[in-house]
């Protein structure tokens, strides 16, 4: 019987674990057209440009790859005894999952057409990824009794985006069918801040370019994701694995380039897609890189220029709840990092000489230019 399923997805953030499960298939359901109830994003903080947008629609130019099983009876794993196999030996859908695109309206299908069962004590299980681009970044992208792995995935140089994964949707009855997608990166967002009190009157800040720069392997642009489902409807602990022969790094991943000025409060820079790194340890080897000029408004005032200053993200210093002094140590899955730069007036500096007698201090301190 030839299949196929018809996915209808709007992409919503919400906090949920969508599983269906059922004792029996309903009669009325026997034999029908699948889709896809609206995927739901696993936390709801991911809300900036490159992730997907806090009660907005998922993308119509976007694509995701969903993966299926039939098995009669209880649930006993994705390759379990009881899976039902097609005649070439892939299960309800190909073994390389459904590339699933948009059809309009809020609505996604892949090519072909997929029913519910007809038999009776069978049903479905499925499972996704999202987006479907991330095959070209990968070595492999497979499913199966562990769940999703994605061999040695390698950040893009240009435009990173939101790599997803779903939860299991096991034992499937209805026609709608429930995903929750779930982020398996870290995600950084810059905010520029200025003072709103500015001595010696207003100023201007231009910010020319941010970039993010990494020194040797020590900034993992490659590594392998491992989703490690359990039997049953236990998900596991998703991780990834550097690959430690790493790969080239670019020079530069460069986040901003233009002109883009500082209001006079905290503002982020338009533009700017959020930087979304593999989770990893933070070194001192990973650098923000700025250029930036700033100048005297309404006055002929020479612009004091700064280019590609190099930031250590180990510079970038909070207060923990213990009160001490730290940075960052590791940027984890599933997780946003706003970090602050701020940026101090334009002043003059006036120095206030006088003399004294000689005399002779061995240790006389150390005076920091900050």
């Amino acid at each position: 019987m030839k299949k196929t399923i018809f996915f209808a997805a709007l992409a919503c953030v919400a906090l949920a674990s969508c599983v269906s499960e059922s004792e029996n298939l309903p009669q009325e359901n026997k034999g029908k057209l699948l889709t896809f109830s609206t995927p739901v994003m696993h936390n709801q903080t991911r809300n900036h440009v490159g992730e997907i947008a806090n009660g907005s629609a998922y993308p119509e130019s976007e694509h995701f790859v969903a993966y299926a099983v039939e098995y009669e009876g209880e649930f006993a794993g994705w390759a379990g005894n009881n899976v039902i196999k097609n005649a070439d030996g892939s299960n309800f859908f190909p073994n390389a999952g459904e590339r699933v695109s948009s059809i309009g309206n809020g609505h996604w299908a892949p090519s072909k057409d997929y029913y519910l069962p007809t038999e009776p004590n069978r049903y479905l299980a499925f499972a996704a990824y999202s987006p479907y681009r991330a095959q070209q970044n990968a070595v492999s992208i497979t499913y199966g009794p562990t769940g999703l792995n994605i061999v040695k995935w390698t950040m893009p140089a240009t435009n990173p985006y939101d790599l997803m994964f779903s939860n299991r949707s096991l034992n499937v009855t209805t026609a709608e069918v429930p995903i929750v997608f779930r982020h398996a990166l870290s995600s950084l967002h810059f905010k520029f801040v200025k003072p709103s009190a500015i001595e010696g009157g207003p100023y201007q800040v231009l910010v020319h370019k941010l970039a993010i720069k990494g020194k040797g392997t020590t900034f993992i642009n490659q590594a392998t994701f491992h989703n490690n489902v359990a039997m049953g409807n236990m998900e596991g602990a998703p991780d990834w694995q550097s690959d430690k022969a790493g790969v080239d790094l670019p020079d530069e991943y460069v986040l901003f380039s233009g002109n883009f000025e500082v209001a006079d409060n905290a503002s982020e820079i338009t533009g700017v897609a959020s930087f979304m790194p593999i989770p990893q340890n933070v070194t001192s080897d990973m650098k923000l890189i700025i250029s930036y000029s700033i100048k005297q408004k309404e006055s002929d005032a020479t612009a004091q220029v700064v280019e590609n200053l190099e930031v250590p993200f180990t510079s970038f210093l909070f207060t923990n709840t213990g009160g001490s002094v730290e940075h960052i140590k590791s940027w984890d899955m599933n997780t946003r990092y706003f970090y602050n730069i701020s940026f101090g007036a334009l002043k003059k500096i006036y120095f206030h000489p006088s003399v004294s007698d000689w005399s002779t201090v061995e240790n006389a301190g150390t005076f920091v230019i900050d």
